[in-house]
């Protein structure tokens, strides 16, 4: 949102429905509201993440280009069509947002990140990283790549696709000698999680009308069975198997706020665990030997840098013990590594991957955040989206980042553009009179 210069009205973005796909953005509403009367008025139908310039002019983002149209700050009107100013900027992994990557200063100096021309596709790929940095790409073609999770042997990677259309799980062999499965064929289906004993894959189907979770061996043989029936208006996602394969970690999202439930495996039954509650998902997940449990939370997703926003721990089952990791940032998508020492998280969209160390006895104790490498491609998932990576039984890291040769190169390469006395050029495409 931009408050416009007179002071009395905000521009910004209405997007109408949930879908993922970049086609929400692209056809989105860019409007003014009235900060005094609260009337609405609708100024462009089909882009997002729009900035009023002294130039007199909208800039706007459609699909990978911007467009600029005159632009009348009184009538608070267009006028004339739009045109195509710039092709090739970056926008937000996975369509969280309709964040366009560039910023205009007052005095007509452009900056942008450069990426592909066509977003509308959502293409990602799947790169495995140690943690110095050293990255190769898995040998599939880039897609519509969502949530990696990989088996505990390290053997095989279950992922989902989302391109707003179709949702499904896939499964995929890392040795890489043989084609990616389709695992669903029914039904939108997402948020794919291992079993303990790697033998079957848990997921969020609508196959059956409400959106409870499912599992599957992960050959595909045999029948779908369902594990918990979502409520109207609710839907249920799950997190995490605990090491003994006797309870799944699932949240339930009903108005807004994510609930963390366990489910026994035995006798299907559900409770809330250890009162944990969120505007934003929570990403829970088992520790290695099963007695602790990491999770993030967040009490109003809009205070990004509340000091109760964070990652915390959770003994299994709960006690009413809850402690804290250090804070960096916004700090979200937590998961262990193999060995129990340590936790890695998301500090915030545009920093390095974090690891902190991690002690439960004698006494819970943690040790200072420290940063990945910057050569580590990291998820660049916003918080409100799932975690977009992995950890494997060795140590290296699973990730989901921009598909194209180009978008994958500059995840592993940032690259900032600078245009000095951009207004010039805008007005020489897009006269003011």
């Amino acid at each position: 949102p931009q408050i416009l210069p007179n002071g009395n009205a905000v521009l910004f973005t209405v997007a109408k429905n949930r879908s993922s796909a970049a086609d929400r953005w692209d056809n989105a509403q860019i409007v003014v509201q009235s900060l005094t009367s609260r009337e609405r008025k609708t100024v462009v139908e089909g882009g997002s993440d729009a900035r009023y310039l002294p130039s007199g002019h909208l800039v706007y983002a459609v699909s990978g280009s911007l467009f600029a149209v005159r632009f009348n700050l009184s009538t608070r009107t267009t006028a004339g069509e739009r045109v195509p100013i710039l092709a090739g900027v970056r926008r937000s992994v996975g369509f969280n947002s309709g964040t366009a990557q560039f910023s205009v200063s007052d005095t007509g100096s452009l900056v942008y990140v450069p990426g592909s021309l066509n977003t509308a596709a959502n293409q990602r790929t799947l790169v495995i990283s140690d943690q110095s940095g050293t990255t190769t790409s898995l040998k599939l073609t880039p897609g519509a790549y969502v949530h990696p999770r990989v088996s505990h042997d390290g053997a095989r990677l279950a992922v989902g696709t989302d391109d707003g259309q179709e949702a499904n799980i896939w499964i995929y062999d890392l040795a890489g000698t043989s084609a990616i499965q389709r695992l669903t064929l029914e039904g939108r289906n997402r948020y794919p999680v291992w079993s303990a004993d790697g033998q079957r894959v848990a997921f969020q189907s609508d196959r059956q009308g409400d959106q409870g979770i499912f599992w599957h061996r992960a050959d595909g043989v045999g029948a779908v069975e369902r594990l918990t029936t979502a409520p109207q208006n609710a839907s249920h996602i799950p997190e995490s198997f605990s090491p003994d394969g006797k309870h799944l970690l699932f949240t339930e999202l009903k108005g807004g706020n994510y609930i963390l439930h366990d489910l026994t495996m035995d006798n299907k039954t559900t409770a809330a665990f250890g009162n944990v509650k969120s505007t934003e998902p929570t990403g829970a997940v088992f520790s290695p030997d099963g007695h602790w449990v990491a999770y993030a939370s967040t009490a109003r997703a809009r205070e990004l840098y509340s000091p109760d926003r964070g990652i915390f721990i959770q003994p299994f089952p709960a006690t009413g013990a809850i402690y804290q990791i250090p804070k960096v940032r916004i700090d979200y998508h937590p998961t262990w590594s193999p060995d129990g020492k340590t936790i890695f998280y998301v500090a915030s969209v545009a920093q390095p991957l974090v690891a902190v160390a991690v002690r439960t006895q004698p006494s819970v104790t943690f040790g200072s955040p420290t940063q990945l490498p910057q050569t580590v491609p990291p998820p660049t998932l916003l918080s409100g989206a799932f975690r977009g990576y992995d950890i494997l039984p060795d140590g290296r890291l699973i990730a989901v980042i921009p598909g194209s040769d180009q978008e994958a190169a500059g995840a592993l390469r940032p690259e900032i553009r600078v245009v000095l006395n951009w207004f010039e050029e805008l007005k020489r495409l897009v006269p003011a009179n």
